[in-house]
């Protein structure tokens, strides 16, 4: 199969047949004139569509999730929200609409986790204001969907890095946002919590309408749960692939340089890497 720039959803409805929350058009990113991360990065997401990327290490995907939300400031190109351009909006009106889990996060602050959570109710909190009741509610009901109900009173600094990054994950959930962009969400977690936390994801796309970008590791996960996948490599895009529709090995093989086979089990196309690195 070739790449495909449109993608299919679950209804049968073309990308430019459905709402486009995400449009990302002629992204440029440097660090300074000799240092291109992102270079012609082009794509849009539909509201309540997963869209994973996928490339090696030093890709550019932590840099996209970063410029996508105003954290990084694009050299060139444009990034719009529902037609509105990011650069436009403040900080509070971002963080009302998207929400970041970044994939490594250091705990300073002996916060409880519940206040670690309420974090994210910040937006809706007046400057001299404090949560309300339906803040703690919202937080605990976070916590709640996540399994993690029994951490509550627990501090923050003493949790395990998986831990941790469920804990974050409820923190953005705690925005209410439409787009949830998640920086490899369960690199730190166990197979168990793997499986725990992409069912949660898929669940908030499917049931409440959430836009979900991520970036994955592991294209297994992201063939399996996602509705499209992007493949970045060296700033640049490869391709968008529809993983209902087919998986393009030779693009997979391009993105990593190493020969693939994809094997079929239970449904999917596994994708195991073999011992033979290309040049």
């Amino acid at each position: 199969m070739g790449l495909m720039l449109v993608g299919v959803g679950e209804k049968g409805k073309k990308l430019d047949e459905k709402e486009v929350i995400l449009k990302v058009e002629q992204l440029l990113f440097a660090y300074g004139k000799e240092s291109t991360v992102l270079e012609e990065v082009s794509f849009g997401v539909e509201r309540g569509e997963i869209f994973s990327i996928l490339g090696p290490n030093g890709s550019g995907k932590t840099t996209l999730l970063k410029c996508l939300n105003g954290l990084l400031k694009t050299s060139s190109g444009s990034i719009r929200l529902k037609d509105i351009e990011v650069t436009k909006l403040s900080p509070v009106e971002i963080a009302r609409h998207m929400a970041y889990v970044p994939q490594v996060h250091r705990p300073v602050f002996s916060y409880t986790v519940l206040d670690v959570v309420l974090m994210g109710r910040n937006p809706y909190i007046g400057d001299f204001s404090v949560p309300s009741k339906e803040d703690i509610e919202v937080a605990r009901s976070k916590l709640e969907i996540l399994g993690i109900s029994g951490l509550e009173d627990r501090y923050y600094t003493d949790l395990s890095g998986g831990e941790i990054q469920l804990v974050l994950l409820a923190r953005a959930l705690a925005q209410e946002p439409e787009v949830l962009l998640l920086d490899e969400p369960i690199s730190h977690l166990d197979f168990r919590n793997q499986i725990h936390v992409m069912k949660v994801v898929r669940k908030l796309s499917e049931r409440e309408g959430i836009t979900v970008v991520m970036t994955m590791h592991d294209p297994n996960y992201s063939m399996i749960f996602s509705d499209r996948v992007m493949y970045l490599k060296s700033g640049r895009l490869l391709g968008i692939d529809n993983p209902r529709e087919g998986i393009n090995k030779k693009c997979l093989e391009k993105l990593y340089n190493v020969e693939i086979d994809l094997v079929p089990l239970n449904g999917f196309n596994w994708i195991v890497p073999s011992h033979r690195v290309l040049s």
